[in-house]
């Protein structure tokens, strides 16, 4: 029968098995304490090993309590000493409850972790399943989607050309055009205001000092006789950069002013007389060089209605305002400045004041005359031609005026007095700027803001710059952030000699060589023909661009049509850019058509709004103009790929390379080249280079085609998993895009001074460069003035410069 001990014992030893404990050697020593106090017996303990041999040796007695819940054991000796036994007490009591509370922790510590795992296990599950089923995307709607644009670029063109098309607000930049004066560096504030008022945009202002004149005192007087026109009040007179003083001489009639002008005068005296030159296509400060070289003391330019095409009061047209015949009273000017040589400020050549404040200006710069020049309008010339009738002999020279047109020279004296202050003046330059995601890439829009009337020029595109402005401030009102930077730039001085865009151009040179894409010029508005000159990179893309701006039912294409041009047919605000730091440019503007469209006028006070209205009654052309820029912009800055072909480009030089080598003369093809090196003929030289053209030139088409395949691959949908392929595509366009920004600056020369464009170092582009006999482009300039001027080493320095280019050429495509 058991002792009444055994359920309690028992009991414990349950309580230890059941719990977690994880002390093995606790466990151990409870179970070894608890078995040692087994029973109330005094029999010997047979069984165990432990206990001595001796037959006398009798278990000792204990005696057990219960007390409550909780269990003591008493024994015999320590009924008797009962100090004796609390240590033994206490353990138990501290073992028991240190189980308890083990089993109830090690109970929370699995639920817990067991909701853990749950969750987690749930989380992987969710992120496995929206992998599985997560749409596939393409590249640029990712690009978009990290920037914040969630607009295609369908969606970017059609809110830009509504907003423009449907809410024109042209006619209002007219007007505030027309009222307000814009002479170079006067009334900036009233410009930037409007421009501050596109919130959404930034808009600054930068201020350059520059070298120029304002007219204080032009007339000029016909001496033996009662006649005198005074100018002073009359800044259309002023021709910008002529030179500071009075002249008294006779004069002469030299028709255009041309070469073969001079050599049908070769009979008769010029050297210091006045020249009165006729104004047509060819740019004034080739004129005022040309005289001054023929001997000329002062000159007067004015414009012979003869010129001016269908619309001529001897055809029976009313002069202007009642007619579209040229005003009797109108004046057209322009700078005098030897811009085809250097544009920009002409007493800091190539460099710009505000970058170097310690270097000095120069004081007689050879880029501006030395001789007074004044511009009259064919009404108050034609007493002082009618002076010279019957003098000199007849060279069949033809005119609408009441005079013969011999060239005299004259026996009565005039008096020309052209005085001007010289100082250094600032100018103003605003740019608005469009943030872009790409922080190494921008588009640049320039346009001109000055005139020389201060009142007249609303033929310039100022107006469609403000229209385009105010289409990106609606556009970024929504959420717009185009891919790459756009600056919009009101250039101030370009009436002057392309001050403002030259200044800038100098002053940013370096980050704009290492950042701009494109720089895009909006050119004057002078009739109704719409005038492109490109850079052949984006002939295609401007092309593509025609066929879809509409203008009403019509496409640009349909009623303007497509022909473009080659850039560089003149010296204007993008030079700077194209000719100087070889960023591809576009020029943009309207033309005259001399069978439609009434006379226009240059710097004038007569170019307002009324003969505006005369070829666009609607006011509609700044705003087409406005479109087809703005939508130009946003299509290069959208694509991930800058869109260019190069292609044409490389065609157009093979060509003009090849025609331009085969006018080489037969001698100089033997002979052995003294530069570098003379181990080769000119000849072999001159196979070398076309050989390699031949090499561009496929490498150019492979180039075209490596574009397409990455467009391609920009637009194909993809999972996630294959993640890799699109950054392996990111990386392709980042390099796609380096090597077209290089492209057109590889043909630039190396430095400024290598004058490798012969005397015009500031023109640095090797291809292409405007002509200083016409108004045309000039193909390969260092090769043709070297065959003109017969000038074998200059002729084998340019091949030189050609080949290093092409060689170059080759390593980037």
């Amino acid at each position: 029968m058991a002792s009444p001990g055994d359920a309690d014992d028992d009991l414990l030893l349950r309580s230890l098995r059941f719990a977690s404990f994880s002390n093995t050697n606790l466990k151990a020593d409870s179970r070894q304490s608890l078995k040692s106090s087994s029973r109330l017996s005094f029999k010997k303990y047979k069984d165990d090993p432990n206990r001595a041999s001796s037959s006398s040796e009798t278990a000792r007695p204990y005696i057990f309590q219960i007390n409550g819940s909780k269990i003591k054991s008493v024994s015999q000796s320590d009924m008797l000493h009962p100090n004796r036994n609390s240590s033994r007490v206490s353990l138990a009591e501290s073992i028991a409850s240190e189980i308890e509370y083990l089993r109830d922790l090690t109970i929370s510590q699995l639920k817990r972790r067991r909701f853990f795992v749950v969750c987690m296990f749930s989380l992987v599950c969710m992120v496995i399943f929206n992998l599985i089923f997560m749409p596939r995307t393409t590249l640029n709607r990712d690009l978009r989607r990290l920037y914040g644009g969630f607009k295609t670029l369908d969606d970017i063109s059609r809110i830009y050309l509504n907003q423009l098309y449907y809410n024109p607000t042209t006619s209002t930049y007219l007007r505030f055009y027309e009222e307000n004066n814009h002479f170079p560096g006067e009334n900036s504030r009233a410009w930037r205001k409007i421009m501050d008022d596109f919130s959404e945009l930034e808009t600054y202002t930068e201020d350059f000092d520059v070298f120029f004149g304002t007219p204080q005192n032009i007339n000029i007087e016909l001496l033996g006789d009662d006649w005198r026109v005074d100018l002073q009040s009359k800044k259309v007179s002023y021709v910008p950069y002529s030179a500071n003083g009075q002249v008294t001489s006779k004069y002469v009639f030299v028709n255009y002013g041309l070469d073969d002008d001079y050599e049908s005068l070769k009979d008769i005296s010029l050297d210091n007389k006045i020249f009165i030159i006729r104004l047509k296509d060819i740019h004034p400060s080739l004129i005022v060089e040309n005289a001054q070289k023929n001997g000329a003391s002062g000159i007067i330019f004015y414009n012979d209605p003869s010129d001016d095409g269908k619309f001529r009061e001897a055809d029976g047209y009313t002069p202007y305002p009642k007619g579209k015949a040229r005003s009797l009273e109108a004046i057209n000017t322009w700078t005098s400045n030897f811009i085809y040589y250097q544009p920009g400020d002409p007493t800091t050549p190539g460099w710009s004041s505000s970058l170097f404040d310690g270097r000095r200006r120069l004081k007689f710069p050879s880029t501006i005359p030395k001789i007074p020049v004044i511009a009259m309008n064919h009404v108050h010339i034609h007493p002082i031609l009618k002076k010279l009738n019957g003098i000199g002999p007849n060279l069949g020279w033809k005119g609408d005026l009441d005079y013969d047109y011999t060239p005299g020279p004259s026996q009565s004296q005039l008096k020309l007095t052209n005085e001007i202050e010289y100082s250094v003046k600032p100018i103003y330059n605003i740019v608005t700027e469009v943030p872009g995601m790409l922080g190494d890439e921008e588009i640049i829009i320039g346009a001109s803001r000055d005139d020389l009337s201060g009142t007249g020029g609303l033929s310039s595109s100022q107006p469609a710059l403000l229209e385009i402005a105010r289409g990106f401030n609606e556009l970024a009102k929504l959420g717009w952030k185009p891919m790459r930077t756009i600056k919009l730039i009101s250039w101030d001085g370009s009436s002057l000699g392309m001050l403002g865009s030259s200044e800038h151009g100098e002053f940013h040179a370096q980050n704009i060589i290492n950042n701009c894409i494109m720089y895009i010029n909006l050119d004057n508005i002078h009739g109704t023909k719409l005038n492109i000159e490109s850079n052949p990179l984006f002939e295609k893309a401007i092309k593509k661009l025609l066929d879809i701006v509409m203008d009403g039912s019509m496409t640009l294409k349909d009623v303007y049509g497509d022909d473009i041009k080659m850039i560089s047919d003149k010296v204007t605000d993008y030079s700077i850019f194209e000719n100087h730091l070889g960023i591809p440019s576009i020029n943009v503007g309207f033309q005259r058509n001399p069978n439609k469209d009434p006379v226009s006028y240059q710097n004038s006070e007569f170019d307002d709004l009324d003969v505006l209205a005369m070829f666009d009654p609607s006011l509609k052309l700044h705003n087409v103009l406005a479109q087809l820029v703005g939508m130009f912009a946003i299509h290069i800055s959208e694509h991930e790929i800058i869109d260019v072909t190069i292609s044409p480009y490389l065609d157009l030089f093979n060509n003009k390379l090849d025609n331009a080598l085969q006018r080489t003369p037969t001698d100089w093809l033997n002979r052995n080249m003294t530069f570098p090196f003379q181990y080769l003929t000119l000849g072999e030289r001159v196979a070398e280079l076309q050989t390699t053209m031949k090499k561009v030139v496929s490498l150019g088409k492979g180039f075209d085609n490596e574009i397409k395949l990455i467009r391609r691959e920009i637009r194909q949908d993809l999972p996630w998993f294959k993640l890799y392929k699109k950054i392996r595509t990111a990386v392709k366009i980042k390099i796609i895009n380096s090597k077209i920004k290089a492209f057109n600056r590889i043909f630039l020369t190396v430095n400024k001074n290598d004058n490798r464009i012969s005397h015009r170092p500031w023109f640095r582009h090797l291809f292409f460069a405007p002509s200083m006999t016409n108004q045309g482009v000039q193909y390969l300039p260092g090769i043709h003035d070297a065959l003109e001027n017969s000038d074998f080493n200059y002729f084998e320095q340019t091949l030189i410069a050609l080949q290093t280019s092409l060689d170059w050429l080759q390593r980037v495509l």
